[in-house]
């Protein structure tokens, strides 16, 4: 298991075969995500991967892109539920899309604005 690998690895950090079973494992986890639509899983193992194993590279690269993708959905879900005057819905849909993409700069922003608008609508008699 990836967990036994790990702790192989620490023990013994220049154990080369150890390195090795650990980044296929990680690789083989992280896929297995990835095909199940665990995006936001295979990209945090991932994030552990040894930038020299080429597989884990590529697929964290497709990960990403997925991400991005999918965050745009779930930004574009949030401008729907705002329009609609659903804030709560518009705040939760754009919260995912900062999972995705945490670069994602209006969603940020308007994650921001629909809480100031929401605590105003609060306070009203």
């Amino acid at each position: 298991s990836l967990g036994v690998a790990e702790k192989l690895l620490e023990q013994v950090p220049e154990n080369v075969t150890a390195a090795d079973l650990v980044n296929e494992a990680r690789f083989r986890l992280a896929q297995d995500h990835f095909d199940h639509g665990r995006y936001l899983e295979a990209r945090e193992v991932l994030a552990r991967a040894d930038d020299g194993h080429e597989p884990s590279a590529a697929l964290k690269q497709t990960v990403q892109l997925r991400l991005v993708k999918l965050g745009q959905v779930y930004y574009r879900s949030g401008v729907k539920h705002y329009i609609n005057e659903n804030l709560q819905q518009a705040i939760a849909e754009w919260e995912k899309a900062l999972a995705c993409n945490p670069d994602h700069a209006k969603a940020r922003e308007n994650i921001a604005n629909a809480r100031r608008l929401l605590k105003k609508v609060e306070s009203l008699p």
